[in-house]
């Protein structure tokens, strides 16, 4: 399995590169963009995905066109995602992914043939599958969720308040919304914090493909 990264991006001052402090990698995942930083943390979120690599590996390739440079050069894609096996009838492969905004696909779609069809052959050879993402394939509400609750995915939260917010939520029905749980238990920063807690952990439950606020219907995980 394939867990440390192949290359190492350089820290840019433009400010395009960056680290992102990955919960279920347990550290920083360096990225080369605001695309795939984004897609980082959608990953987070995907409950069927387990870990994933930046960086994972280079492919040599042979270009069929030769204009200058190295005949052979190297190309390593950005992410490797690792999926939850026991989730998928049969299992499924991990995807090796390259990110990038359409229209630079667009733009680059003939030079980038030889090391798509590369990436495919390596993919192929070692059960993946070669994945072209792009910010078309980001659902912006989604992300905003993500980008919204990614801080209350990293912290810790007192038991006894995750117990109290659960107990008033059974109570209710096994659904309920924030605005009742605050009208009920006060909104104290604990409790508050602890209830958002609970919507990224996703022990309370909602649909994250619409704005996620305090008047959104929960339920309780089953």
């Amino acid at each position: 399995m394939i867990v440390v990264p192949a290359r190492k991006i350089p820290a840019r001052y433009s400010g395009i590169s960056g680290r992102f402090p990955s919960v279920k990698n347990g550290r920083e995942i360096w990225y080369e963009s605001p695309l795939e930083r984004n897609f980082m943390l959608l990953l987070e979120f995907n409950p069927a995905v387990y870990r994933y690599c930046e960086q994972p590996v280079t492919i040599r390739y042979r270009k069929s066109v030769y204009k200058g440079g190295a005949r052979e050069p190297g190309y390593t894609p950005d992410l490797i995602v690792y999926y939850h096996q026991e989730q998928f009838e049969g299992g499924r492969w991990p995807d090796l992914a390259e990110i990038k905004p359409l229209d630079v696909y667009n733009k680059e779609l003939e030079e980038s043939a030889d090391k798509y069809a590369a990436a495919n052959q390596w993919a192929e050879n070692n059960n993946c599958h070669f994945v072209t993402w792009s910010d078309v394939d980001i659902n912006l509400v989604r992300l905003s969720n993500a980008d919204n609750f990614y801080s209350a995915l990293k912290q810790q939260s007192d038991g006894s308040v995750v117990q109290k917010i659960l107990d008033f939520t059974l109570q209710q029905g096994a659904e309920v919304s924030g605005n009742e749980i605050f009208d009920r238990l006060g909104k104290s920063p604990e409790i508050v914090n602890t209830f958002r807690h609970l919507i990224a952990t996703a022990r309370l439950k909602t649909d994250w493909n619409k704005p996620i606020n305090a008047a959104t219907r929960l339920t309780l995980e089953a």
